[in-house]
């Protein structure tokens, strides 16, 4: 990727924190559905499994043009 965006803002109840990259892009579904292993990645079901445990959810579009990530949780 040459370009990184990041957005942080509220919406309703929620936080939402936004990352963009223009990147290749991954197949985020097999990436997330693989058994885990230092090699296939940690770091997305982590992120995952965080937002999960404060009630939110992570989204992961990605392909060709780029990623876009975003992370919400409810504003305590």
């Amino acid at each position: 990727a040459t370009r990184v965006e990041a957005a942080l803002e509220i919406r309703a109840d929620l936080l939402v924190l936004t990352v963009r990259d223009n990147g290749a892009g991954f197949d985020a579904a097999r990436l997330l559905s693989a058994p885990a292993s230092l090699t296939s990645g940690i770091g997305l079901r982590s992120l995952r499994e965080q937002a999960a445990g404060l009630g939110g959810k992570v989204d992961i579009r990605s392909g060709p043009e780029g990623t876009t990530l975003e992370l919400s949780a409810p504003l305590l």
